[in-house]
C-alpha cells in the first residue's frame, strides 16, 4: 500500500478487537501494517579496495552500523550510521548501543512518529541519529511515492560534484590519478593536505596545476595538520596556484589563529572540525574567524537540525558545505536527498558515487552521475531509491541486534 502526499487518513477503533485501523482512500487497514514491528542492526566493516589517506590517518574499511527497519506491510527502510571518533565520537560499540536503545523504543510505532521522536532525543549519538532517521525516511518516502529529496524540500534541479585527491599522491602517481579525473568529467577538485614536508607539498600543489589547467578548480584540505606558522608559508603558493578554499588548516580549537590567517589571505577558509555543534558555529560567526562552514550530518544528527544551521551560517554571510567522510553507497544515496532538497548549500560532494571504492559493494543499484560529467540529477525513486543487499553486507558483519519479530 502507498500513500501519497494529497490523501487524507483516519485512525478508527475494530468494534471486535478494539485494535486500530488506518482509513486509506475508504479502506479500513490494520494500524499493525503500517507500525514498525521488527529492526535489525548490523555492525560491519567493509574493505576498502585502496586505502582513503588524509593527514589524520589511514581508512582501510569503512566501518558502520547498517540498518533494516520494517513495517507491518513489509516495506523495508535502510539506514547507515557511520560512526568515526575523530569526527562525532562515537564508535561502532557505542553506536550499536545507541541504536539497540532507540529501535526498542520506536518499534511499534508508524515510521512518521518514529522520526518525530528520533529527531527529539538528545541523548543519541549524531551517526545513530542520522542513520535511523535515514531509514525511517525511506519507508516515508515509498509510502508516499516520493524520492527524499521532495519530503525534505527539492531546493534545486542539478548538483555539480567535487572530486577528491588522497593525501599522500605525489609525482606520477598524482598525475596519473589527476588525469583520471579530468577524462570522468570533474572539474572541481578536494586536494587533500598535511602529510608531506613543505617542499614536496609546494610541488604536489604547482603540479595539480598544471595537470588540471585553469578551467578547474581547486580546493585543500589540511585537516588540522598545519600550525599557524606552517599554514602562512604556504600562502603565497596557494595563491599563486589559484586555490579557491583552505579548509581546516589548524586545530579545531585554534579559532584564534584561523581568524588572523583569514585576515592575511583573500582565500576563503573553511572551518570542519571546529564546528561540532551550534555553539561552535555561533563562535565562529561571533569571531569572523572563517568565510565557510563544514556542517556534516553525521556532526549534526539530524536533517532539520542541519537544514536550521546551514539557514544560520548562510545568514551570517557564510558559505556552506556538508561534506562527508569514508561510506557506501547508501550514506551517499541519502546525502544526495539532502544536497538536492536543502537550500542553504553551496557545495557538494557527498553524495558521489562510491561503489567502486569498495571489494564488496553492499548497495544496488550504484550511485551514478546521469547529468554531464560529474553532474547529478534530481533522484526521483521513491525513498532512498536502493537497496541494502543483505548477502553481501553479511560477510563483513561483526556484530548483529534484532529487535521486533524474527
Amino acid at each position: 500500500m502507498s500513500i501519497s502526499c494529497g490523501d487524507t487518513v483516519t485512525t478508527h477503533l475494530n468494534v471486535v478487537t478494539r485494535s486500530p485501523l488506518i482509513l486509506y482512500r475508504g479502506i479500513c487497514c490494520p494500524f499493525e501494517r503500517m507500525a514498525i514491528n521488527k529492526i535489525e542492526l548490523y555492525a560491519a566493516r567493509i574493505p576498502r579496495k585502496n586505502p582513503f589517506r588524509t593527514s589524520r590517518g589511514v581508512q582501510t574499511k569503512v566501518n558502520g552500523v547498517f540498518l533494516f527497519v520494517q513495517d507491518g506491510s513489509g516495506m523495508i527502510g535502510y539506514g547507515e550510521a557511520p560512526p568515526r571518533s575523530h569526527i562525532n565520537g562515537e564508535t561502532l560499540t557505542s553506536a550499536m548501543a545507541d541504536l539497540t536503545r532507540i529501535s526498542e523504543e520506536v518499534n511499534g510505532m508508524d515510521a512518521t512518529a518514529a522520526r518525530e521522536y528520533v529527531c527529539s532525543d538528545s541523548v543519541i549519538g549524531p551517526s545513530a541519529q542520522i542513520g535511523m532517521e535515514m531509514a525511517l525516511l525511506d519507508i516515508i518516502g515509498q509510502q508516499h511515492q516520493k524520492p527524499i529529496c521532495d519530503i525534505i524540500g527539492n531546493a534545486r534541479d542539478e548538483v555539480g560534484y567535487w572530486g577528491l585527491v588522497n593525501s599522500d599522491l605525489c609525482g606520477d602517481a598524482l598525475t596519473s590519478k589527476l588525469h583520471k579525473m579530468i577524462k570522468r568529467g570533474y572539474d572541481q577538485i578536494r586536494i587533500k593536505v598535511g602529510e608531506v614536508e613543505y617542499e614536496p607539498e609546494i610541488e604536489r600543489l604547482h603540479l595539480a596545476r598544471n595537470v588540471c589547467g585553469d578551467t578547474v578548480k581547486l580546493w585543500v584540505d589540511a585537516n588540522q595538520a598545519w600550525d599557524l606558522d606552517h599554514a602562512r608559508k604556504y600562502l603565497d603558493t596557494l595563491a599563486e596556484v589559484g586555490i579557491v578554499m583552505i579548509e581546516q588548516p589548524l586545530d579545531a580549537d585554534n579559532y584564534e589563529g584561523h581568524g588572523i590567517l583569514q585576515k592575511e589571505t583573500d582565500i576563503p577558509i573553511m572551518i570542519d572540525e571546529g564546528v561540532q555543534s551550534e555553539a561552535d558555529l555561533d563562535y565562529v560567526i561571533e569571531t569572523n574567524c572563517a568565510k565557510a562552514v563544514n556542517l556534516k550530518l553525521l556532526k549534526l544528527g539530524t536533517t532539520s537540525e542541519t537544514a536550521r544551521l546551514l539557514r544560520k551560517a548562510k545568514d551570517a554571510g557564510f558559505a556552506t558545505y556538508a561534506g562527508g567522510t569514508a561510506v557506501t553507497d547508501l550514506f551517499a544515496a541519502f546525502a544526495r536527498h539532502m544536497e538536492f532538497g536543502l537550500p542553504d548549500l553551496d557545495y557538494f560532494s557527498t553524495g558521489v558515487p562510491r561503489g567502486s571504492n569498495f571489494v564488496d559493494n553492499p548497495v544496488t543499484p550504484g550511485l551514478r552521475f546521469d547529468g554531464k560529467g560529474t553532474y547529478a540529477l534530481p533522484p526521483t525513486k521513491p525513498g532512498l531509491g536502493v537497496v541494502l543487499k543483505k548477502d553481501v553486507l553479511l560477510h563483513h558483519v561483526i556484530d548483529k541486534k534484532v529487535i521486533g519479530h524474527e
